[in-house]
């Protein structure tokens, strides 16, 4: 009893093959009309008819041209103006101070600048 069909159910192979899959059905409906669609969104006549949709585009590509271009160049000048700050105060530290950064004192500091006082008067 426990293995027996379902009443009015036929389990049989053939009949399962004869149901048809409504995806594949939904494809097969679909698939003509999309490459249709994108047959005329390609279409150069088509494309480049609208002449006011090109020339706004053709300016959002400039405009992004150009902010991409203005952003690398301030990154450039930003990593021109840390590499120099670095390379003042590495050098700050060896010949004004002769030690590190964050062994500078400030009795280093006035030592350094009652030294150019001296040097002033």
């Amino acid at each position: 009893m426990a293995n027996e069909p379902i009443i009015g159910e036929d389990k049989t192979v053939k009949n399962i093959e004869e149901k048809m899959d409504p995806t594949e059905a939904r494809k097969k409906r679909c698939e003509p009309i999309i490459l249709s669609v994108l047959q005329q969104m390609l279409d150069k006549e088509i494309l480049y008819s609208d002449v006011a949709y090109i020339e706004q585009m053709v300016l959002q590509y400039m405009e992004a041209l150009f902010k991409k271009i203005s952003y690398d160049h301030q990154q450039t000048i930003f990593q021109g103006l840390v590499t120099s700050l670095q390379k003042s105060l590495k050098d700050a530290s060896d010949i004004l101070w002769e030690k590190e950064g964050e062994t500078i004192s400030l009795k280093d500091i006035d030592k350094v600048l009652q030294e150019d006082k001296k040097e002033v008067e």
